[in-house]
């Protein structure tokens, strides 16, 4: 998703011209490795960024990934036709989250309704909820469904 690694280099205090030098890659490479996604990042790439900022290119690797999805989080709509809601997808997910946390709490403790619905954490609870949920749509920003109900 665009904009990955310019996120990536805000993080560290960096501009996307820093990343570039300190990593022995020339600004070019990485303004055009930026306008598309991380799966056409080279290998080769990734160790000279982690060299540049002392990680290892698994943790920038796992760190870009996080952005990636984060960026793909924000550019994302969900639409419920029936209550006329459009969410982003950062809004969708903390709705997601805050349900899945309070409906754990409450069986947290019954161990007879966590074994029926087969849930041993808040995650198996969010896990449920997303495959039954069925109100909201992926979207464009204007609430038009980019796919069927």
């Amino acid at each position: 998703m665009a904009g990955y690694l310019r996120r990536y280099a805000e993080n560290k205090g960096w501009t996307l011209y820093k990343l570039a030098k300190e990593s022995h890659l020339s600004d070019s490479t990485l303004r055009t490795a930026d306008l598309t996604t991380l799966y056409k990042l080279s290998v080769i790439n990734v160790k000279k960024i982690s060299e540049a900022v002392g990680e290892s290119p698994g943790k920038v690797l796992d760190d870009l990934f996080k952005i990636e999805e984060e960026i793909e989080m924000e550019n994302t709509y969900y639409y419920n036709k029936d209550t006329d809601t459009l969410l982003t997808g950062v809004e969708y997910d903390r709705n997601i989250e805050r349900y899945a946390l309070e409906r754990w709490e409450e069986v947290r403790n019954n161990t007879e309704e966590r074994e029926a619905m087969d849930w041993n954490s808040v995650e198996d609870v969010k896990q449920t909820i997303l495959e039954n949920e069925s109100d909201f749509v992926i979207s464009d920003g204007e609430g038009n469904p980019l796919t069927e109900w």
